[in-house]
């Protein structure tokens, strides 16, 4: 809107009437009683024109008025009279007037001053509209650098963050911290059956509603907006926000920005918990094949160390058979059946111990293949 809207206060009509027309430029407001002028100070005057002569209150007595109250405390005051004397115009200055022009006035003079009076209040009025901007500028930037930094030590803590719990934990006190309310989701590994979502939210349960509003919209767009929530989606993990701040078309830009940002770093870092844990895994199905292996191995060398041992024994008995045969005076008949008959058990038991390593050695292949299908997940 220009600046334009004068208001003249002077007891005698013929003058408000003259002033108006010189001023015809302008919209201006003309007054004969003080009560009526002071009553119409909401209507917001870009300059007004004093006479200081009135019936009721001095001119200045008004002025002192004007600047004792915040609605017209800068707005710019000529004042008419007819008293052209240093004293008279010292009087006008410390009432707070801005100029002085005597009667009767010089049309093109007053058209000047109220010209020249306008021209500054608009100059006055643009400078405060920048230093405004400015200050709004300067403090957004600094706000958007203090939440930068926070975002900043968000992702430098989630790198410590080993459970979703502590994950979300961190994710919902940083937006907490902004001044927002939200439920974060964490979605099941599709190839665990046993994986289950999981939902948080700080200091409070999440409730039914907002579990079933977060399914529902898992698979839907990345961002999703409904009156003040909004739920930002990625394949691991969802954010609900019950507050955005929409009626701050600023603040709601930087923090959608931050929300796709803040869910992008949590949904790397689930995506990393979860391959963590397969590679754990992995490690130790393969320790354990490992150690089947060592163990197959440990008892494949004992049944053939038994097997020599048993070989060992077989003769040593022999011989000690033979010379406690001499004592039993056999003849050779049976002497001949007996050793058939210990020859014949001791086979049975090599046999045995011949058996037990085939069935190690036919467990070969299957830990060999177990040990290939674990070598080929952590690939």
């Amino acid at each position: 809107m220009g600046l334009g809207k004068v208001a003249v206060l002077d007891d005698e009509p013929g003058a408000v009437f003259l002033v108006k027309r010189t001023l015809s430029e302008f919209d201006v407001s003309g007054f004969t009683t003080s009560d009526e002028f002071l009553n119409s100070l909401d209507t917001g005057f870009d300059c007004i024109l004093l006479d200081v002569q009135l019936d009721e209150m001095s001119g200045y007595e008004i002025c002192r008025q004007l600047r004792a109250q915040r609605q017209t405390e800068n707005v710019p005051v000529i004042f008419i009279s007819g008293d052209t004397t240093l004293s008279g115009r010292i009087a006008g200055y410390e009432a707070g007037g801005d100029d002085f022009i005597t009667k009767p006035f010089d049309i093109n003079e007053l058209q000047a001053k109220v010209r020249r009076i306008l021209a500054q209040q608009g100059y006055r009025r643009e400078l405060i509209s920048t230093v405004e901007e400015s200050r709004q500028a300067a403090f957004e930037a600094m706000t958007h650098s203090a939440e930068q930094g926070e975002i900043v030590r968000f992702m430098e803590q989630i790198s410590f963050c080993n459970s979703q719990a502590s994950l979300a934990d961190a994710l919902l006190t940083l937006l907490s911290g902004f001044g927002l309310k939200a439920v974060v989701a964490f979605w099941p590994n599709t190839e665990d059956v046993s994986d289950k979502a999981a939902y948080f939210a700080l200091n409070s349960a999440v409730s039914e509603l907002e579990i079933e509003l977060l399914l529902s919209a898992q698979h839907e767009r990345r961002i999703m907006e409904f009156g003040r929530r909004m739920i930002v989606n990625y394949p691991n993990a969802s954010l609900l926000i019950k507050n955005i701040p929409d009626q701050d078309v600023s603040r709601y830009g930087r923090i959608k920005d931050h929300l796709c940002v803040l869910l992008s770093a949590t949904e790397a870092r689930v995506r990393m918990m979860k391959t963590e844990a397969k590679v754990k895994l992995q490690q130790v199905l393969l320790l354990t094949v490992t150690d089947v292996r060592a163990a197959l191995a440990h008892i494949r060398d004992s049944q053939a160390e038994q097997i020599r041992s048993a070989a060992d024994m077989r003769q040593d008995m022999v011989i000690d058979l033979q010379d406690q045969l001499l004592l039993l005076n056999l003849n050779a008949s049976q002497e001949g059946g007996l050793f058939e008959l210990i020859e014949r058990y001791v086979a049975q038991i090599d046999d045995s111990y011949r058996e037990a390593l085939r069935w190690s050695d036919a467990l070969q292949p299957i830990v060999k293949t177990l040990e290939d299908i674990v070598q080929r997940r952590m690939s």
